[in-house]
C-alpha cells in the first residue's frame, strides 16, 4: 500500500474516531444536561418540601407558643405553691414543736400536782390517824371498857339471881 493510501486511511480512521468521540462527548453532554436538569428539578422539589416543612414547623412553633407560655405559667404556679407549701410546713412544724413543748410543760405540772396531792393525801391520812382515829379508838376502847365493866357488874347481879352467863352455857 502506498503511503498516501495509508495516510488517507489513517486520516479516515482518525476522522471516524473523532466523529465517534464527538458523538460520545455530545451524548455524554446530553446525558449530563439531562441529569443536571433532573437534579435541578429534584432540588426544586426538595426545596419546596423543605420550605413546606419549614413553614409547617414555623406554624407548629407559633402554635406551641401559647403552650410554652402556659407551661411557664404552670411552672411559676408550681413554684409558688411549693413555696407556700414549704412555708406552711415550716409553720406547722413550729406549731407542733410548740404544742409538744407546752404539752411537756403541762405533763410536768400535772405530775407535780399529782405528786403534791399524793403527798398531801398521805400527810392528811397520817394526821387523821394520829389526831382523829387514835382518839376515837381510845374513846371506843374507853367505852368498851365501861361496857365490859358494866357487863361484868350487871353480870354478877344476874348470877346472884341464878342466871347463867353465856360462857357457861356454851361450855356445858
Amino acid at each position: 500500500m502506498s503511503p498516501e493510501l495509508l495516510l488517507i486511511l489513517f486520516i479516515g480512521i482518525t476522522a471516524l474516531s473523532m466523529t465517534l468521540q464527538a458523538l460520545s462527548v455530545w451524548r455524554a453532554a446530553k446525558t449530563v444536561r439531562k441529569m443536571a436538569e433532573e437534579l435541578r428539578q429534584e432540588t426544586r422539589r426538595l426545596e419546596a418540601a423543605v420550605e413546606s416543612v419549614s413553614t409547617k414547623l414555623t406554624q407548629v412553633s407559633e402554635s406551641l407558643e401559647p403552650l410554652r407560655q402556659l407551661g411557664n405559667e404552670f411552672n411559676d404556679n408550681v413554684r409558688f405553691v411549693m413555696g407556700a407549701f414549704r412555708r406552711t410546713t415550716e409553720e406547722v412544724d413550729g406549731l407542733v414543736k410548740e404544742v409538744l413543748r407546752l404539752g411537756n410543760e403541762q405533763v410536768q405540772r400535772v405530775d407535780g400536782l399529782v405528786t403534791d396531792t399524793v403527798e398531801k393525801f398521805e400527810q392528811t391520812s397520817e394526821v387523821i390517824q394520829k389526831d382523829v382515829l387514835r382518839p376515837i379508838l381510845e374513846i371506843g376502847s374507853f367505852f368498851k371498857g365501861i361496857q365490859s365493866g358494866l357487863s361484868f357488874l350487871l353480870g354478877r347481879r344476874e348470877k346472884k339471881t341464878g342466871a347463867k352467863s353465856p360462857e357457861e352455857e356454851l361450855f356445858i
